[in-house]
């Protein structure tokens, strides 16, 4: 069920590769599984109460808000230029840094934290410990990179079935989808949601 959630992770995964390409986002979700990974390793050892703290909360929210601020304003401005190409393809040269970006996602967010630190208490509450806990876990962010590296293969093949004139559209209703999210985490945090 989780790998059908449409949020921030998700749009970013598919902006990344209708403008990078397949391998783009193929790695951008690899970065994705990683960062999880190392989240719920964290989790596991006992840093939770690290990614519990407000501080961080805070850290996060605020850094996450921006970034997603920063990719909605780009995209709208970028979908109002005339006689340009939405979502040029940028050299494969930069394709290392489509996993750090899924990868630092993770991070900058409090979205996976959250996901990951639920799931994980839930299977304890399901009685999962041990070897059962890790793979139970393991098996989920699997499957959780299979539904990501579906979705960026999918999107590459959807591109090129899009005109011009619907990307420029699709592109700004991102953008706009952006800063809502951003709006929801900075409203989150002044309310003291997060």
């Amino acid at each position: 069920m989780a790998g059908f959630v449409v949020g921030p992770g998700v749009m970013l995964l598919i902006y990344e590769s209708l403008r990078k390409g397949r391998g783009a986002g193929v790695l951008f979700a690899t970065g994705i599984f990683a960062g999880n990974f190392l989240l719920l390793i964290l989790i596991h050892l006992g840093a939770a109460h690290i990614f519990s703290s407000s501080a961080y909360r805070s850290l996060s929210g605020w850094g996450g808000a921006a970034v997603f601020a920063l990719i909605g304003l780009i995209s709208i401005l970028g979908s109002f230029k005339e006689n340009q190409q939405v979502l040029p393809k940028e050299p494969t040269n930069s394709l290392k840094e489509s996993f750090l970006k899924g990868f630092s996602l993770c991070f900058i967010t409090p979205f996976s934290l959250v996901f990951l630190a639920g799931i994980y208490s839930t299977a304890l509450y399901a009685g999962y410990t041990d070897r059962p806990l890790l793979v139970f876990l393991f098996t989920l962010l699997i499957m959780l990179l299979a539904g990501d590296i579906i979705k960026a293969l999918l999107a590459d093949k959807l591109s090129k079935f899009l005109s011009d004139s619907t990307m420029k559209s699709l592109e700004g209703f991102a953008g706009y989808l952006f800063l809502g999210i951003s709006a929801y985490i900075i409203w989150s945090l002044l309310s003291g949601r997060i």
